[in-house]
């Protein structure tokens, strides 16, 4: 139907919402990357946001139309999607290897680095950080949230967006003692 060419490098998987697809990309510049929102039935840009660092992973948008992407430095960008303007940037994250996938439940930000960190997606404040003291990094991958544990199903951005592939079935897998 339509084709994204961009003269950048393109590595995640889109996320798709309401009929706009987010995509980032990694530029020429080492040091930046974009985001790009398309219209998912012409492929014509909405806007565009420069970010300051190469975007590898996918972003995630939140109920309130929030889009978040992490960067290769170290900073979650939140987008308005309907304008493509900062909302607020989070640099309290330390990466020694790739970034992760952000997730988004119940109004937080979860994000890994070799900790877990909680944001509040309404100002960009930290609510709580979970220091795992992993000395893998390589080994870190992005956070799901278990809602209904009894259940175990999950209804992370991450699972309803359907980014990378995921859905409820390892949720539903889950045991419970």
């Amino acid at each position: 139907v339509w084709e994204f060419t961009e003269p950048f490098n393109v590595i995640a998987a889109p996320a798709v919402v309401d009929d706009t697809v987010y995509i980032g990309s990694r530029n020429f510049d080492p040091d930046s990357g974009t985001l790009y929102a398309l219209d998912s039935r012409t492929g014509d840009e909405e806007w565009s946001y420069e970010t300051s660092g190469k975007i590898e992973t996918s972003a995630t948008v939140a109920n309130d139309g929030t889009v978040i992407v992490v960067t290769e430095d170290g900073i979650a960008h939140a987008i308005d999607s309907q304008t493509g303007e900062a909302n607020w940037e989070y640099s309290e994250l330390d990466f020694e290897s790739e970034a992760n996938t952000p997730t988004i439940y119940n109004g937080k930000l979860y994000v890994t680095d070799t900790r877990l960190h909680a944001v509040e997606i309404e100002s960009g404040e930290a609510d709580w950080i979970f220091d795992r003291e992993i000395d893998f990094p390589d080994d870190i991958r992005s956070p799901t949230v278990v809602d209904d544990l009894s259940e175990g199903t999950s209804e992370d951005s991450r699972v309803r967006q359907g980014i990378l592939g995921h859905n409820d079935y390892w949720a539903t897998r889950a045991t419970v003692d």
